[in-house]
């Protein structure tokens, strides 16, 4: 007798369980697909919210922080933003990667460096490196590699 009672506490318990972990798995998963998955927004970037201009202060797992245009602090929940329509108006662009940006001439001129070292001419490529020179202008445009020495 003992027996029964003892295995129908722990299914009434395991029942009970899942009912109040089954809600904090579902927010938990939300907040991850949300932050990491759909990233609607980063540090800086000016949204709007339920109508109202936000800027994104601070973004932790289970809330994030807005500044209203006067200042004012305003916390949402994850999971509350997880089913709202959020615009971004502004992505901030420190966020991105940085790195040395080359002109499409310079990139043109060092890609033609680099095929003639390897022996390989193309001339589809601009003569001076103009990017708004069409290479059907040249009716004799062909691509070959240089025969094995």
């Amino acid at each position: 007798m003992a027996s029964l009672v003892g295995t129908a506490t722990t299914r009434v318990l395991i029942v009970i369980a899942a009912f109040l972990f089954a809600e904090t798995s579902k927010t938990i998963f939300q907040v991850v697909i949300f932050i990491f998955v759909m990233h609607p927004f980063d540090v800086g970037d000016r949204c709007v919210v339920d109508g109202v201009q936000l800027v994104v202060e601070e973004i932790n797992i289970f809330t994030t922080t807005f500044l209203k245009l006067n200042n004012e602090k305003v916390y949402y929940p994850n999971s509350v933003l997880f089913s709202k329509p959020i615009s971004n108006y502004y992505r901030n662009p420190d966020m991105g990667l940085k790195g040395e940006e080359q002109t499409s001439n310079d990139l043109i001129i060092e890609l033609k460096r680099i095929m003639e070292e390897l022996g390989i001419r193309y001339d589809l490529l601009p003569e001076q490196g103009n990017p708004n020179q069409d290479p059907r202008d040249k009716p004799d445009a062909t691509a070959y590699a240089a025969p094995d020495l």
